[in-house]
Order: structure tokens, then C-alpha cells, then sequence
């Protein structure tokens, strides 16, 4: 606290004696031996007095400028709100009350200072001066610069020659002047400046008249034009040269500034680059100012004549400035610019329309603030798990003849619409609800994923769809043509919410406070609609005001600013009020409710943290680290965080461990850890650091469409990868960049490939990008979660490639482009056209990536994100002797599903006997073999040290190699620039040298995979010394551990010594005089400690001649745990000793059986018995001590797991089952359900089969629910290819359901029985099934046959056209559908075209469509007749049609008509 007293007069009392102290204590009844020696005695002072002294509240920051010398300085007029200012931040002022009386007392010592001086006297009687009941307190906030341009504009600079500038009355203004009328710290408003294009001239700051402007940029386009200069390169010395005698040198300069981009050459020579929008922009104003009107087609021929050479005129360059006027005779154009009309709404329209009576969208939407939503929640009950609350909606209509109004709701109960206080009749309509209607039969996967496909689209509001639609009173409609304001208010309820709003209530006793019960918003995409009625579109922006009542004993946390919290008059509830000013999208809209404890950042005010109770420890250390991950963001992107504030909440039974929101996350409460826990700290950070890269691309730019969302995955995803470099090395960075690679490339090839930007055409197969897939890809929504997690890794990789192609600097330029643009258009409220600029598009990120780095990269593009798959080489070599060359053989795959052709640069690092040196060589279409020259020559007994790659030179042992050769190894790809599988095949030697002196980490794990085929003595060796290397990353130790376990059992008839690792291990990490007994733990040396964990587990892999783990193996790892002592380490062995009972469950092998006899504790072999007793100690010593995250727990099931597959316990899962109850801790229940999973599969368990699924159905926690379908599709009981018992029609009909109505409330659910239903029946008709009669749909509306694909083959059914969502839902009834009234007209046609039908029918071909309301029959006597039903009629005519084909041929010939049948009642199907 800073204070700031004023002098009154009061009398203090007397002093104090230590007898009346003790007398004190002693009435108190505390011990004096368990206090500070010191007692410090306080009285009022002389001068002390109520409201003498103002109290502010600084953070450290502040507190460092002040200390530091500097000022802050307190801004604003008589008639604005007083903010206070930093050199670089603004914040405003608000009194903050509080119940606690604050004393300002200088001097007074804290117990710390006490302890740390020892001649602190006995009594201190420090003096009280001031005392207050309230503080100031500091909020950031947004500069207030729109005054700043008014200012400068009343006397804009015309000139040196200008009279009116030396006669000039008005006031011009230094920055000293604009620091005291403007309210913004000196660097907000200096930016300012800049961004207006402002100057300063003699000591002022001036805004250039734009006549002076243009007569400045005329000059420069015709020196341009003269000279020839490209645009991108224009020589600022020339031009200071050249136009330095008609115009002032520092005009000229600030001329080029505004209109280009600055920059040197390698030479130190300064160019711009000039802007081609702006300076359009800017000679179109000059063309039409003089003019009040223009007719369009001269205009633009006049306007692209004016225009320097190269540079091409557009109008979408003019929004906000000019208005075509497309209603007159002929066209015309004239000047309107947005900064010149009101900036209040009503006086804004009431301008707009005395210019024009009507407005379509595209001319009004530059002009005008499009929404803004408020969101009140005022009832939350958690007992009943229910919601009560309304939304209000400010539209202005963009379009006249409005009369409808789309929103998207799911599982809302509606009370009541209000349009501007009008009862507004809605109708409810949600197609998601169950997709396949009336289908009691069709058990089609190919159908189900075209109709939900269609169904999605039907709500899609990119698409102007949505749940609820609102009909608009006709008492507006006059209101509506006139485009004038609509409000709308809308009631709802949610009861027992089954998505986007999870309650966690635990049973116990107690309040729901003492209690924690809490809610959150989670989901995935645009799940808004499940918790309030919105446009649910991550391209739509708004304001919001955000309001939540709840308990007092609750906290409330939402987007934006919290204003104010108020109590009710009982002061038993608060209502929490919320403002988010930055336009933001319904999708990143978040609440979580619950007894949170609140933390502040203490190094970053504007940062708070939220956690459950008594978690507040922990949430100090996670988070602590939060404000570097800030600094690092801040500082690449040269960007300031774009919210005024930031939240985290940590919550329990999470959706998902980040979800990122406005200003806010949403993290998993299991990420939460101690200062003693090691293995948990790089994951939480990790977390911590995604959630704060999506604030900045995904929050607060959003995405235009769906199509563009990898851009957004990719920047934030690359942005991440630059923290990560910078916080845990290069090292560690490439192996994630390998790990993500490898994984993307593994997912591509077994499903077919993943498509960044789908483009689609109008439905036929061949236009769809995602024919390979069993889901579409036309919307998040129908995604399968796998995909969607994998379309993330693939993002970020080719935003790496990007990087590669244009440079890091350029890289980081765009994204500063991208923020910028973003950051002003958020801050013009009554302009909201340019919030566009809040949204990302593929086209325009790669404009922007033109426009900085002028490079082309549109074939990388082409390659990698509008077309799906990976490349896969295949290398081989030889060396030519007597040319000295390398001849390498580099082939490629691109039949294989899932692979691409590949044609472009691929290098290749060759390390040679005198260096490494790179090659860059071309994939052409047809190039096989490639010559590259070597650069040495082959000397392998002359002693040399030998250069690497790095610059170290070392020592080797070249006796392995080949004579004639003088090739080390060989790289294909080293830097990973393309999305690739590599198998290269090269001598074992050259893989021993690569790994043991190749300092680049993937490549030593490369050598590491590759030679587990070599199991040579020399590859053991190389092994063992990396192992030893302490100097070698960690993580390849650790995979060396695994691989040298590989090795052994495949020389174990050769292997001599000791086990291996196990001598290693004894020397590192054993006591010396007892080799058996292991060190107490230190894990100070953390690559010690991870390598420690490690080997044990690779050494349990370790096998006999007889297949058996060596019983010195088994003992020495049993050792380990019983002489494990953890007394004297800092840190938690909880994950190490998880790691052991791993090893355990490594070294178990089947069990051999005599005579088929039934394993009992009596008859287990004895090592098994040992390992047993270990596993079941574990098991009830976390009973009474659990570990972090119950890791220990987790290891001994899945122990337990491995002995009963192995045959040594019988097999029976209702241990599994009793800890994957709901209650114990998810990484428990996960572990469980895996086992119970498993042992489904090898028991093949119907019972435990329908327990999993009852689970999947009525889990309280989503996460769980998500992740059994996840395990049943990765280790399915039987596949679509396999006879079991399993598969039955009951089965088929649940998983139907579940995938059809069961999951409508969670899409990643719903996307997750879709992948197991694909797992175990393929996309036909399941075998199981009986065969179908004999049936065929005619659609009425499309006059199309369609045959009953129950019975369709899968090869046909994969080629089944894509659903036209039009044809699948119809119009909800209530509103006037002119589709509808086709329908009848058509009908009726049907009718009177009936006589003419009849007599043709012994000479219709048999190609022919049927007549509209024709339908397929067979009678008894196997004649098949036509049969015409009309609508109007239950009458039926029969047509004999035996005597032109049999039904069969008939049927066969409709199969290329397959097709979703259209709306329930327009369709007749005959079985």
C-alpha cells in the first residue's frame, strides 16, 4: 500500500508496560513462549485521523517504477473518470471498501524483520497516523485515445507555405500537452500517433491536411513511376534527393512512412515497401471529395488510371469510405466515410437513412455495430442441477423484409420470446436430437453419416440455420424494413443439463459451499448453445454483458471484466457482473460457479487465479510460473496480452484438461501439484502455456469459417513449440516436432489422410475430399475426436513448414500484422465492419505472408494443406570409388492410402571423414538416384580428429567402417521440413556412429530404432556408452534402455556378463560396498532421475533361453523397492516406485500348465508369489497413504491386469470394475476400465461388454464416457472382419441408438460411437443382421427411386453420394414453406398425368424413373405390379409390370440413385 497523510492534531495515550502486556496475554490465555520476544504496542499518533490518509493499491510492478525513480501520473478532466498512468499502461481508479480497518504505521516491523534483528528492543511503540476504511485500487484498462484526433484535426498541417498556419488561432499541442489531455500512459499515446500517421513539426504534433497529404504522395508515385521502381523497393535516399527541393526532406520521409513499410538490405541501404490498399484507398477519397456524386464505371476507369503502375484498384478497398448507389439509373459512387457520422447508435441510423430509405447487408454493415448480447443467469440450483435465466439480443437487421430471426439452443426448455417487448411466437426444432428417423431396420453407417452430416448442417448458423426460430411480431415488420433496432428477450431453463453445463455435486454432508459442488461450461466447438440461446458461430462477434446470482458463500466466474458484485437485501445471494467490450465470439463464452479460493497474481495484477477449496498451496506453486509464459508471448509477437485481464479456474471432473475461453481457462483440478513433485511440473506448464498461445489466435482472433481453423490450431500450436524451445531446449523441442510428426504420419497412413482447408463441391463423390473417411469433414461437429486431435498436429507441423520456407522473422511479422489489425478493429465500437479483421481466413494469412516476406509459397500450400496425406521415402546408397561420389537411390510411395507424391527440394546431410556437409537435391516426378559428390577421401588409419556438424571436432574409432569409403552416416531429411516417413537403410557401423557422435537428438533416435536389427556385440556397445554419457539428452538414454533390452534377448545365446543395465545401474545409482542396496534417493539431477526410473522398467523386459525373466533380474528389482528410502529427498518418489511395480509387471511371462490345473495362491510359482505380495502391499499402503494422482494405484492394476493374462491369477474383473466406480480418481478409473476393456476382448464378455456400455450411457463424468468408446475402438472385442459371439442384433440395435439419439448432447461422444460402430461392423449393414425383404423408397421431391440400403454391399455403400441437408428436414411446422406448396403443386401434376401413365405401361423402358407416387410391389403370385398412391386418396392403381423385367433387374439398375430418403410423409416405401 502507497499512503498519502495530512496533518491533524490528536493526543496519544500512555505507553505501555511489559506488566500490562503479560496482564493482556494472560486475560487472552496465550502462551507468551509461543510468540516474538517483541511486542509491538500501537497508539494513534498526534496528527492521526479518519479519512486523512488515501490508501492505493499497487502491484509489484508499480511499486519497482516507483522505487526505481519514476512517476506515475494521475490523468483526467473535471468531467472524466480519473485513470492512472504508467510510462506504458493505463489503469483506471475505483474504491475499493473493505470490512477491515487499515492503519498506515511507518515503521512498524514485520515478524521477519524482528526475527532477522536480534537487538530489536523489548517493547516498540510505533505510532498509528492515518487510518481508512477503503483503498484505491488499479485496474488495467484500455487507453482513451479517440480525444487525440479530435484535438489534432482542429488545425491539420497544410504546408510550410501555408499562411493559415502562421494565422492560426487554434492551439497546437507538444507531447507534453497531449500527456495532460489525453487519458493513456506516454507510450499507448505515442503508438497513436503513429497509427494516425501523425508528425510532429517544430516541436508539435500535426496531423497533415489531406490536400497537403495527397500533393506529398503525388510526388512520390511519380518519382516511382518515373524511375520505374518496383513497388516493393523504393530507395528512400533517392527520394529524399530528388523531392528534397520542392518539399521539406522530413515531409517526404513521414509521406513514405504512412504509405509503406520500412525496411534495409543487406547492403544497410533503407527502402520501403509501399502499401497498395492504403494508397488506393487514399486516391479514390481525393477522387471523390470534390465530387458529389460519380458515375461508377468513369470513376473506376479514373481511379485505376490514378493509381501508380502495378497497383490494382478494388472496390472492397473503400468500405467505410465511399457507397455505391446501385438503385439510380446508372451506378454511381460517392464519398461516405464512417469517421464523419455520429457515434451514437440511434443518431448513427437516423444519419444513414436520410441518405438512403433502404440498405441491403453488404452497404450497410461497414456503417453500423452489428450485436450485443446479455446473458443473465439468476437462478442456479445445484441440488436440482438446474438453471434459470434470460438472454437479450440487440440485432440490427442488415436486410428489410426480415420476419425471421435463427438462434441455436439445445436442450434449453423455452418460455417465452419477446421482440422489443412484443410476445413473439418461436418454434423448437433440433434434427440432432435423433438423426434417423422411422428407421427401425436400417442399421447403415454410410446412411447414418450422410444424415447426421445433413443433420448438422440443417443448424449450422454459418449457414444461417439454428435450433430456434423466432418469428418477428407483425407489428415490427414496418420497424424492420427500416432497419431499426430489434431487442431480443428470451426465458429458458435447463434442467439436468446432459452437456455444455457440468454440475459436480459430491455426496456428503454439508452445504454446497462446504461441499465444493461447482458447475462449468465444457464441450467441444461452438457448444454455447447447450448452456443459453445465441448464435453459436465462431465468426459472428459481439459485446457482452455477462450476469450470474448466485450463493454468497459462491464465486462467479466469467469473461471480461468483473464490474461490480452485488449483494441481494439478505445478503444470502450476489450477482456477479460481467463486461467483455472486445468483440468476441457465443463459442468462447465460459462460466465456472463454484466456492472457489482466489488467488492474484503477485506479478501480474491483471492475472488472477480460482481453485477449489484448500487447494490454495498448490495453486500458488502451479501458477507461479504463469507471468514468464506472459513475458515470452509478449515479447515474440511484440504484443501486448489483448484482454484487460486474464482468469484461470481449476475445476474437478474436467471435459478436458485446457479449454481456452475469452480472457479465461478452464484447466483439469488434477493438474494442480506441489514444489516436491517432478514428473507433473513440465506437463502443468506445458498446459498452462497452450492455454495462453489459443488466447491470442482462437479467443481473441477467431476463425472465419470452419475451413480455416488450422490456422489458428497452427499459429497458437507454433507459437507454443517457440515457448517450449526456449523453456526446455532444442533438445527437448525436436523431439516433440519428431514425436508429433511421427504420430500425424502413423494416423495417415492407416486412415487414409487428414485435410486442413476441405473444400467442397456440389456433393458428387468424386468432389468429396473425404471419401476414405467414415464421418464428414464438412463440420467439427461430425468429426471423429482422433481426426480432430491429429488435424491439430498436422496444423502446427505445417505452420513449422511455413516457417522453414519464409524464415522465423518474417513469421512472427505476420502474426504482429494479424494482432494489430485485430487490436484496432476491436477497439472501434461503432465500426464494427472492421472486426472482421478479428477473423482469420486461409486467404488472407497467406496475403499477409505475401505481403511481409514476398515470398510465394502457394505449392507448399497446395501440397500440405489443401490436400491430405504424407510422404513416404524409401533411401538406399553406394559409393563410387573411382568417382568419389555418392550414390544415392531415393524412391517413393504414393499408392499406398494415405501417401502423396512428393516433388520439390529434400536435403540430405552426409558426414563425411572431413565434415558434414548438406545437399539440397530436387524430387523431381521421375528422379530416382541422385550423385553427390563426396569431399573426402578415404583415411581412416591416418589420425585425425574428425569435424561435426556443430563445429566440435573428436576422436574416432574408425576400424568399423569401410576401407574405400569415407562416409560416416547419412541423413535424408534431417530438419524435418517435410511431412515424411523415412526408411533408409545403411550398414550397422553407420548407425552405431550416428548415435554415438551425431549431436542432433532425433537423429540419435533414429539410429537408436534402427538398430534393434542389428543385435551385434558393437551395437551393445554403443548403447552402453550412451547410457553412460551423462552429457547425452535424457530421453534418448532412456529409449537406449529399451532398445539395449531388445538387443539382449535376441543375442541371449551369445550374451556374456551380467544382466544387461543391471552393472550400469549398480554403478550409478547402488552403494558401493553393497552393490544389491540402492542409494537413498536424491533426484536433484533430474536426467539422473529419469533415468533411474527407466532402466528398471527395460531391464523387467529382459529374457532367458527359456523365455523367462532372469531370476538375478527379478530379485535385484525387488530389492529396489525394499530398500527404496525417500527420508532425505525434496522431492515425491511416488512416480519411481510406480515405475517399479511397472518393472514387476515387465518381467511376468505366461505361465506354463500341468494338466490343466486351476491356479490357486497355493500352487503359484514362487516368483510370481513374490511379486504378488509386493503388488498387494502397494495396494493397501495407498489405502492409508495415497500418492500423487494415485499413480501407485494405476501401476499395480494394470499389474494385476498382466498376471491375469498371463494365466498366473484367475481372470476376473470385478476388482477392476469396483475401482472404475464413479468416486475413485479418474487416472484409477481409466487404469480399471482399461483392464475391464481388456479382459472383454480376451474373455469375449458380454456381460462386462453391456457394463461398459450402461457406463457410457449414465457416467456422471464426460471425460470417462468419452474415454471408454475411445478404448473400445482402440481394442475392440471383435471387428467388422471377425466371427463372435459378441456380435449380435441387440448389440447392433444399442449401438445404434446410442450413436442416433443417446449422445445427442455431446458431440465428441456422439463422434466416438460413431468410431466404434465403425470398428466393429465397417460402413455396410452388419452380418449379424438377417437379410432385409426386399424393399424400395421412392422420393417424391427428387422423383428418384432409392433402394433400402440395409441391403446395399459395402462397396457400394462407400460410394453413396453425400446428403443434401435440404431434402432431409422439413420446414417446422407454423410458417409458410414455399417448398411446401411445390410439393402440392406437383402432386396435382401427378394427378392429371395419372390416365397417360396407365397406358404406357407395357412400353416404359426399364431406365426410366417412376412417375411421382409410384411405388414397387410383389403379390403372392409372384407378379410385381406398380402401385400409384395419391395424397389426397387411401385409392390404389395396380400396374402389371411382370411383363417388362423382374424387380430385381429393376431394383439393380437404381442402385447409382442411392440417396437419403427426403422428409417423413413424402416418402412410400414397399417391403
Amino acid at each position: 500500500m502507497a499512503a498519502v497523510a495530512r496533518s491533524s492534531e490528536r493526543a496519544g495515550p500512555a505507553v505501555r508496560s511489559r506488566a500490562q502486556v503479560d496482564a493482556t496475554l494472560q486475560t487472552a490465555k496465550l502462551n507468551p513462549a509461543e510468540l516474538l520476544p517483541a511486542v509491538q504496542c500501537l497508539s494513534f499518533g498526534p496528527q492521526a485521523g479518519g479519512g486523512e490518509c488515501c490508501l492505493l493499491q499497487l502491484e509489484p510492478g508499480l511499486c519497482a517504477e516507483l522505487e526505481a525513480g519514476r512517476s506515475l501520473v494521475i490523468r483526467g478532466e473535471k468531467d472524466e473518470h480519473a485513470v492512472l498512468c504508467s510510462k506504458d499502461k493505463t489503469y483506471d481508479m475505483k474504491i475499493a471498501d473493505t470490512s477491515n480497518m487499515l492503519l498506515f504505521v511507518p515503521g512498524c516491523k514485520t515478524p521477519e524483520e524482528l526475527n532477522a534483528d536480534p537487538a530489536s528492543c523489548n517493547i516498540i511503540h510505533p505510532q498509528i497516523v492515518g487510518f481508512s476504511k477503503n483503498y484505491w485500487e488499479l485496474r488495467r484498462c484500455r487507453p482513451k485515445l479517440k480525444k487525440l484526433r479530435k484535438l489534432l484535426m482542429e488545425d491539420p498541417y497544410e504546408g510550410p507555405d501555408s499562411q493559415k498556419d502562421q494565422t492560426s488561432t487554434f492551439s497546437k499541442y507538444t507531447t507534453e500537452d497531449l500527456l495532460n489531455l489525453i487519458q493513456a500512459s506516454e507510450e499507448e499515446i505515442l503508438h497513436q500517433l503513429q497509427v494516425i500517421d501523425a508528425c510532429k513539426i517544430e516541436g508539435y504534433w500535426r496531423i497533415l491536411d489531406f490536400d497537403y497529404e495527397m500533393k506529398l504522395l503525388n510526388h512520390v508515385t511519380q518519382l516511382i513511376d518515373s524511375e520505374s521502381w518496383p513497388l516493393s523497393k523504393v530507395p528512400l535516399g533517392v527520394c529524399l534527393q530528388e523531392l528534397g527541393t520542392l518539399e521539406p526532406r522530413e515531409m517526404i520521409e513521414h509521406i513514405l512512412l504512412s504509405y509503406g513499410r520500412k525496411y534495409t538490405d543487406d547492403a544497410g541501404e533503407v527502402f520501403f515497401e509501399m502499401r497498395e490498399d492504403k494508397i488506393c484507398r487514399a486516391i479514390a477519397q481525393m477522387l471523390l471529395q470534390n465530387a458529389v456524386k460519380f458515375n461508377l464505371s468513369d470513376f473506376e476507369e479514373v481511379w485505376q488510371q490514378s493509381v501508380p503502375e502495378g497497383m490494382t484498384t478494388r472496390l472492397d478497398q473503400l468500405q467505410g469510405l465511399a457507397l455505391v448507389d446501385k438503385n439510380s439509373r446508372l451506378e454511381t459512387i460517392f464519398l461516405l466515410k464512417v469517421e464523419d457520422l455520429p457515434e451514437d447508435n440511434q443518431e448513427r441510423f437516423n444519419s444513414l437513412f436520410g441518405i438512403r430509405q433502404k440498405w441491403t447487408e453488404v452497404d450497410i454493415t461497414p456503417y453500423i455495430h452489428t450485436t450485443h448480447q446479455v446473458v443473465c443467469i439468476n437462478n442456479i440450483n445445484f441440488q436440482r442441477k438446474s438453471v434459470v435465466g434470460y438472454v437479450e439480443l440487440t440485432i440490427f437487421p442488415t436486410v428489410a423484409n426480415l420476419n425471421r430471426i435463427k438462434l441455436n439452443s439445445k436442450q434449453c426448455r423455452i418460455y417465452r420470446v419477446r421482440v422489443n417487448d412484443l410476445e413473439a411466437a418461436f418454434i423448437y426444432n433440433d434434427p440432432t436430437l435423433e438423426v434417423c428417423h422411422h428407421e427401425s431396420k436400417q442399421r447403415n453407417l454410410n446412411y447414418f453419416s450422410n444424415a447426421y452430416a445433413a443433420a448438422v448442417s440443417a443448424v449450422d448458423p454459418d449457414a444461417g440455420n439454428g435450433e430456434l426460430c423466432i418469428k418477428v411480431p407483425s407489428e415490427l415488420w414496418k420497424h424492420v424494413d427500416e432497419l431499426k433496432v430489434l431487442k431480443v428477450h428470451i426465458n429458458f431453463s435447463l434442467d439436468q443439463p446432459k452437456g455444455g453445463l457440468h454440475f459436480v455435486v459430491p455426496n456428503m454432508e454439508g452445504n454446497m459451499a462446504e461441499r465444493g459442488a461447482h458447475v462449468f461450461s465444457c464441450g467441444y466447438q461452438n457448444s454455447t448453445r447447450f448452456w443459453f440461446p445465441c448464435v453459436d458461430s465462431y465468426s459472428e462477434l459481439c459485446t457482452w454483458k455477462l450476469e450470474y446470482t448466485v450463493d454468497a458463500a459462491m464465486v462467479a466466474v466469467s469473461n471480461g471484466d468483473l464490474v461490480e458484485t452485488v449483494y441481494t437485501h439478505d445478503m444470502r445471494k450476489k450477482t456477479f457482473h460481467y463486461m467483455l467490450t472486445i468483440p468476441t465470439a457465443a463459442s468462447n463464452i465460459s462460466l465456472a460457479i463454484g466456492p472457489f479460493e482466489i488467488l492474484v497474481d503477485p506479478y501480474m495484477h491483471e492475472v488472477t487465479h480460482f481453485c477449489l477449496p484448500q487447494l490454495l498451496p498448490l495453486l500458488k506453486h502451479t501458477t507461479s510460473y504463469l507471468h514468464e509464459v506472459f513475458e515470452f508471448y509478449e515479447e515474440i509477437l511484440t504484443c501486448r496480452y489483448p484482454y484487460s485481464c486474464f482468469k484461470t479456474v481449476f475445476i474437478d471432473e474436467a471435459y478436458v484438461e485446457v479449454a481456452a475461453y475469452a480472457s479465461m481457462s478452464i484447466f483439469s483440478t488434477n493438474l494442480l501439484h506441489s514444489a516436491m513433485i517432478i514428473d507433473e511440473t513440465p506437463l502443468t506448464r506445458r498446459c498452462l502455456a497452450q492455454a495462453l498461445a489459443q488466447q491470442f489466435f482462437g479467443c481473441f482472433i477467431s476463425r472465419m469459417s470452419w475451413s480455416d481453423e488450422w490456422v489458428l490450431k497452427g499459429i497458437s500450436g507454433y507459437i507454443y513449440g517457440l515457448w517450449m524451445k526456449k523453456t526446455f531446449g532444442v533438445n527437448e523441442y525436436r523431439h516433440w516436432i519428431k514425436q508429433e510428426l511421427d504420430q500425424i504420419v502413423a494416423y495417415e497412413l492407416k486412415t487414409g489422410g487428414v485435410l486442413l482447408h476441405p473444400i467442397f463441391g456440389g456433393g458428387k463423390e468424386k468432389d468429396n475430399p473425404a471419401s476414405h473417411l467414415h464421418f464428414s469433414i464438412k463440420h467439427p461437429h461430425t468429426l471423429s475426436w482422433e481426426y480432430y486431435t491429429m488435424f491439430q498436429c498436422k496444423a502446427h507441423l505445417v505452420m513449422r513448414l511455413i516457417e522453414n520456407r519464409i524464415s522465423m522473422e518474417f513469421m512472427l511479422q505476420v502474426f504482429n500484422k494479424l494482432l494489430s489489425l485485430a487490436s484496432t478493429a476491436s477497439s472501434q465500437k461503432f465500426q464494427s465492419h472492421m472486426w472482421s479483421q478479428m477473423l482469420v481466413s486461409t486467404s488472407g494469412f497467406l496475403k499477409s505472408i505475401s505481403n511481409v516476406s514476398g515470398k510465394d509459397i502457394q505449392p507448399l500450400i497446395k501440397q500440405w494443406v489443401d490436400q491430405s496425406g504424407v510422404v513416404k521415402f524409401y533411401g538406399s546408397f553406394a559409393f563410387n570409388r573411382k568417382r568419389n561420389v555418392l550414390e544415392l537411390e531415393i524412391k517413393q510411395d504414393y499408392t499406398s492410402p494415405g501417401t502423396q507424391k512428393y516433388v520439390g527440394p529434400l536435403k540430405v546431410t552426409v558426414q563425411e571423414l572431413d565434415g558434414s556437409f548438406n545437399h539440397t537435391l530436387q524430387i523431381e516426378e521421375n528422379s530416382l538416384k541422385h550423385d553427390i559428390p563426396c569431399h573426402s577421401k578415404s583415411r581412416r588409419n591416418k589420425k585425425k580428429k574428425i569435424p561435426l556438424m556443430n563445429g566440435e571436432e573428436v576422436d574416432m574409432d574408425l576400424s568399423a567402417m569401410d576401407a574405400d569409403s569415407p562416409l560416416l552416416w547419412i541423413r535424408i531429411d534431417p530438419d524435418m521440413s517435410v511431412l515424411r516417413k523415412v526408411e533408409f537403410e545403411q550398414s550397422d557401423f553407420m548407425w552405431q556412429y550416428q548415435l554415438r557422435y551425431e549431436r542432433d537428438v532425433v537423429a540419435q533416435e533414429e539410429a537408436i530404432l534402427a538398430l534393434e536389427k542389428f543385435p551385434t556385440p558393437a551395437s551393445r556397445l554403443a548403447l552402453t556408452d550412451i547410457l553412460e554419457q551423462e552429457q547425452c539428452f535424457y530421453r534418448v538414454r532412456m529409449l537406449a534402455c529399451f532398445c539395449l533390452a531388445r538387443i539382449a534377448n535376441s543375442m541371449v545365446s551369445t550374451w556374456t556378463g551380467p544382466p544387461a543395465m543391471k552393472s550400469l545401474f549398480t554403478r550409478m545409482f547402488c552403494c558401493k560396498t553393497c552393490p544389491n542396496i540402492v542409494k537413498t534417493n536424491n533426484f536433484m539431477n533430474f536426467q539422473s532421475y529419469f533415468l533411474q526410473k527407466t532402466m528398471p522398467v527395460a531391464m523387467a523386459l529382459l529374457r532367458d533361453v527359456h523365455n523367462l525373466c532372469p531370476k538375478e533380474v527379478l530379485m535385484f528389482i525387488l530389492d529396489l523397492i525394499k530398500y527404496n528410502d525417500n527420508r532425505k529427498n525434496k522431492f515425491s518418489d511416488n512416480y519411481y516406485r510406480a515405475e517399479l511395480i511397472d518393472a514387476l509387471a515387465n518381467s511376468v511371462t505366461p505361465a506354463v500348465s500341468v494338466n490343466n490345473e486351476v491356479r490357486t495362491l497355493d500352487n503359484l510359482n514362487p516368483d510370481v508369489r513374490l511379486i504378488l505380495e509386493e503388488i498387494t502391499r502397494f495396494l493397501n499402503m495407498e489405502k492409508l497413504l495415497p500418492s500423487y494422482r494415485h499413480t501407485i494405484t494405476v501401476s499395480c492394476l494394470k499389474a494385476i491386469r498382466v498376471l491375469q493374462k498371463n494365466g498366473h491369477v484367475p481372470s476376473d474383473p470385478a476388482l477392476f470394475k469396483s475401482y472404475a466406480e464413479y468416486g475413485h480418481f479418474v487416472d484409477v478409473r481409466i487404469a480399471a476400465l482399461e483392464a475391464v476393456v481388456d479382459y472383454t476382448k480376451v474373455d469375449r464378455s458380454y456381460e462386462e461388454l453391456q457394463w461398459l456400455l450402461t457406463m457410457v450411457q449414465n457416467d456422471p463424468v464426460p471425460y470417462i464416457r468419452h474415454k471408454i468408446l475411445d478404448m473400445l475402438t482402440k481394442n475392440p472385442p471383435f471387428t467388422k472382419n471377425m466371427e463372435s459371439p459378441l456380435c449380435n442384433e441387440a448389440l447392433v440395435d444399442q449401438l445404434w441408438k446410442l450413436m442416433n439419439s443417446g449422445t445427442s448432447h455431446d458431440w465428441r461422444l456422439r463422434c466416438g460411437a460413431v468410431d466404434l460402430y465403425f470398428t466393429l461392423f465397417g460402413l455396410s449393414r452388419p452380418s449379424c443382421l438377417p437379410l432385409p425383404e426386399l424393399g424400395l423408397v421412392l422420393n417424391l421431391k427428387e422423383k428418384k427411386a432409392v433402394l433400402n440400403p440395409t441391403i446395399i454391399p459395402e462397396s457400394v455403400a462407400n460410394n453413396q453420394e453425400p446428403v443434401n441437408s435440404s431434402s432431409n428436414h422439413g420446414q417446422s411446422v407454423g410458417f409458410q414453406n414455399t417448398e411446401d406448396d411445390h410439393l402440392i403443386k406437383e402432386t396435382a401434376s401427378s394427378i392429371s398425368g395419372h390416365q397417360q401413365g396407365v397406358k404406357r405401361k407395357a412400353d416404359m423402358p426399364l431406365g426410366s424413373p417412376l412417375e411421382p407416387g409410384q411405388i414397387l410391389e410383389k403379390n403372392e403370385d409372384s407378379k410385381v405390379k406398380l402401385k400409384i398412391r395419391f395424397s389426397n386418396s387411401q385409392e390404389e392403381e395396380e400396374i402389371d409390370m411382370d411383363t417388362v423385367h423382374d424387380s430385381q433387374a429393376f431394383i439393380y439398375h437404381h442402385l447409382n440413385m442411392l440417396e437419403r430418403p427426403s422428409t417423413p410423409g413424402e416418402e412410400i416405401v414397399l417391403a
